[in-house]
């Protein structure tokens, strides 16, 4: 079993498919970055997920698929042994080589930083904040519904890394003079 608790079949599908999406795609952000080299991932999960970004993917959405079962008509999500192992140890391994390394630290300091005073600067800027979602089509029936606090919170979430980063340098850069 995988150990989800969630009350629907399509949270526990989604909280499953998010392990495996963030478990490729940091592996593949940190080799990328240099935080780490392939050749320091662990050999059983390079062994039994594969070695690239679309081996990773299709090893464990295959075992999910595969070890999942129908019981009293009811889905019960499941992985084989081996494969859950696997990802438990990749799991360990970004956590001790990539989460925690000084680098990622850094780049996570900076970025709370950017996602902090994107938050102050919408919360004081309300037609910014209305100009930005209308941007992203984010304009529905329950913003204005709702505290202006939570407006800024999903704003943010909505936007991409390099989004943030555009807005935080439109925001907060000098314009040059010209």
């Amino acid at each position: 079993p995988l150990g989800l608790r969630l009350s629907t079949i399509e949270g526990r599908v989604v909280r499953i498919a998010d392990i495996m999406g963030y478990l490729n795609h940091d592996l593949d952000d940190a080799i990328r970055s240099g935080v780490i080299t392939e050749n320091k991932i662990p050999e059983p999960c390079s062994k039994i997920l594969g070695h690239t970004h679309a081996q990773r993917a299709k090893v464990m959405i295959q075992d999910l698929i595969f070890s999942s079962k129908i019981q009293k008509g009811e889905l019960h999500l499941n992985m084989s042994g081996k494969v859950h192992s696997a990802m438990t140890t990749l799991r360990e391994f970004l956590y001790e080589s990539v989460y925690r390394s000084p680098q990622v630290h850094g780049e996570f300091l900076k970025s709370k930083k950017i996602l902090s005073e994107l938050y102050t600067h919408f919360l004081t800027n309300q037609e910014m904040l209305k100009d930005e979602l209308e941007a992203i089509n984010l304009t529905g029936s329950k913003q204005g519904n709702q505290p202006v606090e939570r407006t800024v919170c999903d704003l943010i979430a909505s936007i991409t890394d390099r989004y943030a980063l555009g807005l935080y340098e439109k925001i907060f850069f000098p314009s040059p003079m010209v």
